[in-house]
């Protein structure tokens, strides 16, 4: 399927933050988004997780045990690790760690502004976490039937990140 990407917006973090908003990205002209994460990096010196959020269509993060997801960290260094909860209040979509090494992300979003479906996520990071490498999977989905205009980027912990693009594209 050959898909044609159509720029919608882009932002910078760049300041020290344990939770972004990008709101106001999501509209009824699509129903599948990518959204592309470069570079983002910690202010400290030790891997930590990073996690989503959706933001409904009257501005509020939903943050309730909504969320359920699957994940497969997958350490060049140790055994792969499996991650998985169907109450969270989140969505696990990666590990970061200080610069240079940072993470890279590829989000896509199915259905978000369609207010009588649920909000699927699928997720790909690739990292260098603590000197080694790093893949990760994740798949996700809010499941409430309601319209999501927005994201939210959080590390939850102590441990906040400081730089990073954010890219979101429509998919015709």
């Amino acid at each position: 399927m050959a898909t044609n990407l159509q720029f919608i917006d882009s932002t910078e973090v760049t300041s020290s933050t344990s939770a972004f908003n990008f709101d106001n990205i999501f509209s009824d002209i699509y129903d599948v988004y990518e959204i592309y994460i470069r570079n983002l990096a910690t202010v400290g010196t030790t891997e930590t997780s990073l996690y989503f959020r959706f933001i409904d269509s009257g501005g509020s993060v939903i943050n309730g045990t909504t969320y359920d997801y699957a994940s497969l960290e997958m350490k060049a260094n140790t055994t792969f690790a499996e991650s998985k909860s169907t109450t969270a209040s989140f969505i696990r979509v990666g590990l970061f760690d200080a610069p240079p090494e940072g993470s890279n992300l590829k989000l896509v979003i199915y259905n978000p502004y369609d207010s009588s479906s649920y909000t699927f996520l699928q997720a790909q990071a690739s990292a260098r976490a603590a000197g080694n490498l790093a893949g990760y999977k994740a798949i996700g989905v809010e499941h409430t039937a309601q319209s999501v205009r927005g994201i939210q980027i959080l590390e939850p912990n102590v441990r906040p990140f400081d730089e990073g693009n954010i890219s979101v594209y429509g998919v015709k």
